[in-house]
């Protein structure tokens, strides 16, 4: 009876009992379709395929829905979140020792900040981001390239004349900072003799953040000028009035004409160093 139905069902249009497939799937009292080949009564439904979604990675795929959801939410927990703010990327927490000198510098590194700005941008996560830069900064110092870290505190110290060590601490920093930028400005002055703009800026990045540089400056200061002491950028035979020289001097130390400074500007620099030509010609 089975394969005559299955004849029947078989049959071109018009053959074996009228109707055909439509006869057998109709509702209006047709023999239902056949089960599929080689299926039985009492096989049991196929189990339904877990969801993988595409590019999802294998360690994060699980054998049900259930095991993939709790993969992924726990990486997520892992994972930590993005901060609200850039700064929350400067708490580092503990780091090598002899890399300690290095992270110290970053609550003044204007890089830093645009790292982290970016990584916030990109979303990623405080643990994120201190982990990329402890390998890079452990890679770089086994590599020998990370530079000394430089101590400002103790450079400026070693900066102070002798005959201010007695003043008050502003005066002392104003000292340190005239020194320093008569140095720097006489490297200027330099330029404009003929030593190369390059060669300057060389000079100026190499030497001018550590007291030994400022020290190797003054040192040619004093051969090019012939005196045992360098003097002031621009300085030549002549001496300039008491009171020239107190402004100068108290215009040096002002934060837009100390190189390094937020409020630096470099007109105000360039016009300094035109009236100390002018005060000092040589």
């Amino acid at each position: 009876m089975r394969n005559l139905l299955n004849l029947i069902l078989r049959a071109p249009d018009g053959e074996g009992g009228g109707g055909g497939a439509s006869a057998a799937g109709s509702p209006e009292g047709g023999a239902p379709a056949p089960p599929p080949a080689g299926a039985g009564e009492g096989d049991a439904p196929a189990a339904p395929q877990t969801y993988r979604p595409e590019g999802l990675s294998d360690q994060y795929f699980g054998e049900t829905d259930h095991q993939t959801i709790d993969k992924l939410t726990a990486a997520i927990a892992a994972r930590g979140e993005v901060p609200a703010d850039v700064a929350a990327y400067r708490e580092i927490g503990d780091v090598p020792d002899e890399l300690k000198p290095y992270y110290a510098t970053i609550e003044q590194d204007g890089l830093f900040d645009a790292v982290a700005s970016k990584a916030k941008d990109l979303g990623v996560t405080t643990a994120q981001l201190h982990g990329i830069l402890g390998a890079y900064m452990s890679g770089a110092a086994e590599m020998g390239l990370l530079e000394p870290p430089i101590d400002v505190a103790a450079e400026r110290s070693a900066l102070l004349p002798d005959d201010a060590k007695s003043l008050p601490k502003a005066e002392q920093d104003r000292r340190i900072d005239q020194r320093m930028n008569d140095n720097l400005g006489w490297l200027d002055l330099m330029v404009k003799r003929g030593l190369p703009a390059d060669s300057a800026k060389h000079m100026s990045l190499m030497m001018g953040d550590t007291a030994d540089g400022h020290k190797a400056i003054e040192w040619f200061r004093s051969q090019l000028t012939g005196a045992g002491e360098p003097r002031p950028a621009g300085a030549g035979s002549s001496a300039a009035g008491a009171s020239t020289k107190d402004e100068l001097s108290r215009r040096v130390a002002l934060p837009e004409n100390t190189p390094g400074n937020p409020k630096f500007s470099k007109s105000s620099y360039d016009q300094l160093q035109k009236d100390y030509e002018a005060a000092y010609p040589g």
